[in-house]
């Protein structure tokens, strides 16, 4: 397990008047209006719209499914019982600083879905559950967030003065084109025992800023 100090703020608040309507539809979703939160620190009507969001997803909508016993919300809750405010690990809500409304979510975790045990995997740990509301989806989004997980990992290498792999796995295409561009290659496809699926396996190696 990896421990060291790493602070997660919320983004700077800014307000604007918009009206959006359907002759004005935005076609990119702009990084000044992304604000950051942590599940174990975040307001509880943030928390509160998050859980309700992750609860209604779907297989077929959003590759994951949010209730039962081995369902989004629950692996989430479990997961973050676990975290400790000062290490790499964490869920974060991605929220827009207009609207205050819920429009993302990404984690880093010690081991997903138990992948690590089963294959063996050593390093630092796997991102998982980075979702876009389906709604927002086409807007950007993916890219917002994978790239600020992708800092927040850096970060905390740096405050570590040690290199590290992370590993993730997908089935979803669109998504493995985000994560190629942020350096991640792949491993060898796995079978995902908790949803009986088969998934590609990525992997990618983090060294602190300086060294290469």
């Amino acid at each position: 397990m990896l421990i060291g100090t790493l602070a997660v703020a919320d983004g700077e608040k800014k307000e604007e008047r918009y009206t959006v309507g359907e002759d004005h539809v935005p076609s990119r979703f702009d990084s000044k209006f992304l604000a950051v939160h942590s599940y174990n620190q975040c307001e509880s009507g943030i928390k509160s719209e998050f859980e309700n969001w992750i609860a209604s997803m779907t297989p077929e909508r959003d590759f994951e499914s949010g209730g039962g016993a081995n369902g989004a919300l629950e692996w989430v809750r479990d997961q973050n019982a676990t975290f400790s405010d000062r290490g790499v690990y964490t869920t974060l809500i991605f929220t827009d600083n207009r609207t205050g409304e819920v429009v993302a979510t990404a984690s880093l975790v010690e081991d997903d879905r138990g992948m690590a045990r089963k294959y063996k995997l050593t390093g630092g740990g796997f991102w998982s559950l980075v979702a876009v509301r389906h709604d927002l989806r086409g807007r950007g989004l993916g890219t917002l967030i994978a790239r600020h997980l992708d800092a927040h990992v850096q970060r905390f290498m740096d405050s570590c003065k040690l290199p590290c792999s992370f590993y993730l796995f997908t089935s979803n295409p669109l998504a493995v084109k985000i994560y190629e561009n942020l350096g991640f290659r792949y491993v060898r496809e796995i079978v995902v025992d908790d949803f009986d699926l088969e998934e590609s396996l990525f992997e990618k190696n983090y060294a602190p800023s300086g060294i290469i």
